[in-house]
């Protein structure tokens, strides 16, 4: 009967690892920072060396793929998810599968990836996204690396796109990205964002409970970087970005923690919401939250229940131009 007694009331926890799940009750989002430890295969309680595929793998609607190593990109479909994965991508072309080594098309509405390692191991071209989400779609404890961008978002529908409880870092750092070559502070330097959404399509997406730690990983890079442009959030080229939310993030090295971004003219940032942030304070540029006045206007979105001690300051001569938003508007670090 003891033995009985024990099989049978086995904690939730335990069933829940052993059928590669998570335990939901040791995480909660937005409080519990995704270090390496909690995101990934081994956070989720998978093992993704049960099935190798070699080669580029598209998924079918409503496909479930666990436990798997897939050495080449990966394709969503509507309602597919990707648990506990290893990928990859495919070094021979930046700009095959959207130039993302996961994509989440605007077809594949309720599309998930969770608890997977993404990134490349070997990078022949710096144009390279580690994720490209492009409609209703979630991301979800993942440990995203590598690729110029870690998620580039790019949102054709009005559901959001959701960025949740993901580890991104060691981005690919290039002397000779040519989209750069033009730059006259440090020509050919990559940019280099952990989330970025730009053109018209850059509305209707949240980061909730992520940890951007933009350090440069040498072992996919041509060279440490001198100067360093990118941040954990960069929005730029819009006319209107609307419905966007960023809450509860930890933001950790780059130029700044959010850029509306510097190009174009009469670019007006909408409604977007940046709460309860962690900024560590080791910005290049000295700033938290940065915004082109001149061609932005105000920011119209709400900064509130920050931690920790006020950042703030304009940079330097012959540092990007932009304006600082004051502590009192919430601009906080840890």
């Amino acid at each position: 009967m003891a033995e009985l007694f024990t099989r049978v009331f086995v904690p939730l926890g335990t069933i829940l690892r052993r059928r590669g799940r998570a335990d939901p009750s040791t995480f909660v989002l937005g409080v519990t920072k995704p270090v390496a430890s909690q995101v990934g295969p081994a956070a989720g309680g998978y093992d993704p060396t049960k099935r190798i595929i070699n080669g580029n793998y598209t998924m079918a609607t409503n496909e479930i793929l666990e436990n798997a190593t897939i050495n080449g990109w990966l394709l969503h479909a509507p309602g597919s998810k990707v648990r506990g994965c290893e990928i990859t991508g495919d070094p021979a072309g930046a700009y095959v599968n959207g130039g993302g080594i996961v994509r989440h098309p605007s077809s594949a509405a309720g599309s998930v990836t969770e608890f997977c390692n993404i990134g490349t191991k070997v990078l022949s071209d710096p144009a390279m996204n580690a994720m490209r989400m492009e409609g209703p779609s979630l991301a979800y404890r993942n440990d995203i690396h590598g690729g110029t961008d870690a998620i580039k978002v790019a949102n054709n529908s009005t559901d959001r796109v959701k960025i949740h409880a993901n580890f991104l870092h060691a981005y690919a750092f290039r002397t000779d990205d040519p989209a750069q070559a033009a730059n006259a502070q440090a020509p050919g330097h990559t940019h280099n964002d952990g989330i970025q959404a730009n053109g018209n399509a850059a509305s209707n997406w949240e980061a909730i409970g992520n940890f951007f730690d933009w350090t440069y990983d040498p072992a996919i890079s041509n060279a440490a970087p001198t100067i360093i442009f990118g941040a954990s959030i960069t929005l730029s080229n819009t006319t209107r970005a609307t419905n966007v939310l960023i809450d509860a993030n930890w933001h950790q090295g780059g130029d700044v923690g959010f850029q509306s971004g510097a190009t174009g003219g009469g670019q007006v940032l909408g409604d977007i919401v940046i709460s309860n942030g962690r900024w560590a304070g080791n910005f290049r540029l000295g700033m938290a939250i940065r915004y082109n006045a001149a061609n932005y206007g105000s920011m119209q979105g709400e900064f509130t229940n920050t931690y920790g001690e006020g950042l703030s300051g304009v940079p330097s001569s012959g540092k990007v131009a932009g304006q600082a938003l004051a502590v009192g508007n919430g601009i906080k670090r840890d």
